[in-house]
């Protein structure tokens, strides 16, 4: 899995928006939307033949998702496609 970047990455349909923390401080990443923030930890791993995203906020709560990245700019994932398992979908860039 190539790294994600430490730039803010934005959803083109809801302008949500997802930051992951530099690999040299940990998995933590943050997830923002209108009127929340959610704070937590991620890491990727492969279910069968997919590469899916797991996210966990305060060590109690887990949501994984599909990941499809999208593109790649200078070794690093500049879009991917998330789907959640209620066919939520976001498309987030750089």
């Amino acid at each position: 899995m190539l790294p994600f970047s430490t730039a803010e990455y934005k959803d083109a349909f809801s302008g949500q928006r997802l930051r992951f923390s530099p690999e040299s401080r940990g998995s933590g990443m943050v997830w923002i939307g209108e009127g929340w923030e959610k704070v937590g930890t991620w890491k990727c791993a492969l279910q069968g033949e997919k590469e899916i995203l797991e996210i966990t906020y305060n060590f109690a709560r887990e949501e994984t998702f599909l990941l499809t990245v999208t593109a790649v700019e200078n070794s690093v994932v500049a879009a991917f496609h998330l789907v959640d398992r209620h066919d939520g979908k976001w498309e987030f860039r750089v």
